[in-house]
């Protein structure tokens, strides 16, 4: 347990990657979705889903929600909560902030607060372990010049988290951990060990399976609903193309226009800079004047995207005034070539498995579930790199089982795949044994592998505290940490190739537990502990509010 706890929460602060993280992911928040966060434009919504406070069917709420979250996950670079799992981590803020209400806890004062920023490892220098001000200064700086998060906004979200950490707290109790297992991590962490991978590529092996009817079809019966299609829906894509309505900009740019745009975008024509005079010099700075006709060209691009933007802004709002239903398909189709839309099919999708087109923003996909029982039947407009795009209900495509005639083709692909596989891990399973064998007679791991058509890797000796990153992948340390000097772990599949590990030398040291150092390092898996059940236990209340209000990707 404690083992996976130190790699859950990131033991280790990796606070430079966190604030090379903001760069793409911050950024990335600020564009995603059908309109940015600071932008205007008429939305239409259907009934609420309140959550605390936020409008589940709102859009705009719903970027307020994870652009906070993931400002948070950022100055929290210990945090479990990072990548995928932001989206999660805004549900639960939301929901400890509430809690925090309920418990009247205060937001902090001056003086908490700058306790707590200083103890962020964010803001830390990762030599010393203390507060660093030119690094709280940097990450500060760049928040608000380059994400547009203001001064004001960050302390908001520091006070959020505070509270939070009170919540988590409170959750949590005094805490508690096994007396073993916090032994058992302190010896794996200052354990030495010595190993060898192996591994074996699946791509290699091509065994020749030829499946009969009979299989197929048993195959086919024993897995119904790998074939079942659920219920999916049908919807069509309004695309205003910027393309289209260059001709509607009619403003000429002035000089100004030309260098601000220029300004703000150089980068896109850096190809237009001076070639270096000699060789290994960086290509000197590009000149207003060489990319002035492709500067014209884009602002003009721009101002048409803009133009086809309230377009589909408009096209929205006349659907909505006019009151018209989903069977108005002909006074629908009047006002999309009023204006100047592009109607395009697309293939029903189901709720977990929407289009991969990355024109158009998942969200708007996932959105159009919940017009399934509305009389609305159109999406909010949501902006592309092109212009923008409006998407419109069809129809509900039942949940059906199609017959084994039907799928036939994938039934064969499958059956052979999963035969492929079956197979291969026999193989594996002897080679292992014959391997195991002659290592046990005073062979080399190593020598025997090669001859069995693995590839040995050798990695460098290595303590319990710093497990090489190839071993942390494909499962590898996970199937083979318990292991004994000698020994040589199971066949680990993970997904493609075949793995075995084998543990050339596992040293064990003497531990004084009574040693100021040791007592820390206990003291830190209760705390560690502590923290991680307060979370489960957020983590069970926000599902259960959620539950109340249904998801968010309905």
């Amino acid at each position: 347990m404690i083992t996976w706890l130190q790699t859950f929460f990131l033991k280790h602060n990796k606070w430079l990657f966190g604030v090379l993280l903001i760069v793409i992911i911050v950024t990335f928040v600020l564009t995603i979705g059908p309109q940015g966060i600071f932008d205007g434009g008429r939305t239409f919504r259907v009934e609420e889903r309140d959550f605390y406070g936020y409008n589940l069917h709102s859009e705009e709420d719903q970027r307020r929600m994870f652009l906070n979250a993931e400002i948070s996950a950022q100055l929290n670079p210990d945090s479990p909560f990072r990548g995928e799992m932001v989206q999660q981590y805004a549900f639960i803020r939301v929901r400890a902030l509430a809690l925090a209400d309920d418990l009247g806890i205060p937001s902090p004062d001056r003086d908490e607060l700058e306790k707590y920023v200083r103890g962020l490892s964010a803001f830390q220098d990762p030599e010393t372990g203390e507060f660093d001000t030119d690094t709280y200064t940097q990450m500060t700086d760049f928040l608000r010049m380059r994400a547009g998060i203001s001064s004001s906004h960050l302390n908001r979200v520091l006070r959020e988290d505070f509270r939070i950490r009170k919540v988590v707290d409170a959750l949590a109790g005094p805490g508690f951990l096994v007396p073993h297992e916090g032994k058992r991590a302190l010896i794996d962490e200052r354990s030495e060990f010595t190993v060898q991978t192996a591994r074996h590529p699946f791509s290699a092996f091509r065994p020749e399976i030829e499946p009969d009817e009979d299989d197929l079809r048993g195959f086919y019966d024993n897995n119904p609903a790998r074939y079942a299609l659920p219920e999916r829906i049908r919807v069509r894509s309004v695309r205003f193309h910027a393309d289209n309505f260059i001709d509607a900009v009619t403003r000429q740019p002035s000089e100004d226009d030309l260098r601000t745009h220029f300004e703000r975008n150089q980068w896109r024509y850096q190809d237009l800079a001076p070639e270096p005079e000699e060789e290994g010099e960086a290509p000197g700075e590009v000149r207003f004047a060489d990319a002035r006709e492709r500067v014209e060209r884009d602002w003009k691009r721009e101002q048409a995207r803009r133009i086809a933007e309230e377009r589909s802004e408009d096209f929205v709002t006349s659907i909505h005034r006019a009151g018209l239903t989903r069977d108005s398909d002909e006074e629908v189709d009047g006002l999309i070539r009023e204006f100047g839309g592009d109607v395009a099919g697309i293939e029903p999708y189901s709720r977990n498995n929407p289009p991969q087109d990355g024109s158009i923003p998942r969200q708007l996909f996932n959105s159009m579930w919940i017009y399934q029982e509305s009389t609305r039947f159109y999406s909010d407009p949501a902006q592309t790199r092109n212009g923008a795009v409006v998407l419109l209900f069809d129809e509900t495509v039942p949940a059906r089982q199609p017959g084994f005639d039907e799928v036939r083709d994938r039934v064969d692909e499958d059956y052979r795949r999963q035969e492929r596989r079956r197979l291969f891990s026999e193989k594996l399973s002897q080679l292992r044994r014959d391997l195991v064998e002659r290592v046990e007679a005073g062979e080399t791991f190593a020598a025997v592998a090669e001859e069995k058509g693995f590839r040995v890797n050798d990695p460098e000796s290595f303590d319990g505290g710093n497990i090489p990153f190839t071993l942390q992948r494909n499962r590898l340390w996970e199937n083979a940490q318990f292991l004994q000097s000698g020994q040589v772990s199971d066949v680990i599949l993970p997904e493609e190739d075949g793995f075995l590990v084998y543990m050339a030398e596992r040293t064990t040291p003497e531990i004084d537990w009574e040693d100021a150092e040791t007592t820390a390092f206990l003291r830190e898996q209760r705390t560690e502990a502590k923290e991680f059940l307060g979370w489960i236990l957020l983590q069970e209340l926000t599902d259960r509010s959620l539950q109340a209000v249904g998801p968010l990707e309905s």
